[in-house]
């Protein structure tokens, strides 16, 4: 049979709320991108529904803002398990949002964690940080040091009995990295630990265990 004629109620209301004697088959809460591929996939299935989005913008977490004459990304940014550069996924898993991004011919490049530019209050903006000012390796060598051998090699020569097989007693990655050697003091230095743990983990070592 043809296709039933598009609802008149696939649409996201602007302003007001609706009515309280509006009616649709489906209500979604929320606008962000589960809301709104939820909206889409209703849409191409001519369901109707009502979208409510308590926020003045629709997105959720993704949101853009201009500054400093550009425009920066405040929400999400990467797509993880992208796969291939040619398009195509990695078979053991096939991220929905990098198909999307194809589907949608969005702009994309691939991270490289390796080029790091850094800058600090002093330099100013257009002055970058002396590489041999960012003490990228004492930093790494503080991660290899907290690998789990290492960490009970430590724990081990502490005579602690509370030491288990497997893995040493979880202590906070601040006391591991401390251990370890590695102790935040120049700008640079919390920059880097910025970048590798609360910029990918979302977490402050102070509060992420080892374990």
């Amino acid at each position: 049979p043809p296709p039933s004629p598009i609802p008149e109620k696939t649409v996201a209301y602007d302003g007001e709320p609706p009515a309280a004697d509006e009616n649709a088959t489906v209500l979604i809460l929320g606008a962000g991108l589960a809301g709104v591929t939820a909206a889409a996939k209703l849409h191409e299935a001519r369901v109707d529904f009502l979208l409510i989005e308590g926020q003045a913008q629709i997105g959720g977490r993704v949101r853009g803002a201009e500054f400093a004459g550009k425009k920066i990304e405040l929400g999400a940014n990467w797509v993880h398990a992208a796969g291939k550069r040619n398009g195509s996924c990695d078979a053991n898993f096939n991220n929905p949002i990098w198909d999307l991004v194809l589907k949608t011919g969005l702009t994309n490049d691939k991270s490289d964690y390796e080029s790091v530019v850094m800058f600090d209050a002093a330099s100013g903006p257009g002055t970058p940080v002396e590489d041999q000012d960012i003490r990228w390796g004492f930093f790494e060598y503080a991660v290899q040091c907290m690998q789990p051998d290492q960490l009970r090699r430590w724990c081990a020569a502490q005579n602690s009995e509370q030491c288990p097989a497997e893995h040493p007693s979880d202590i906070s990655l601040r006391v591991a990295l401390r251990k370890c050697g590695w102790e935040p003091n120049t700008p640079a230095d919390f920059a880097i630990e910025w970048y590798e743990y609360d910029y990918e983990w979302a977490h402050a070592t102070e509060i992420t265990g080892t374990t």
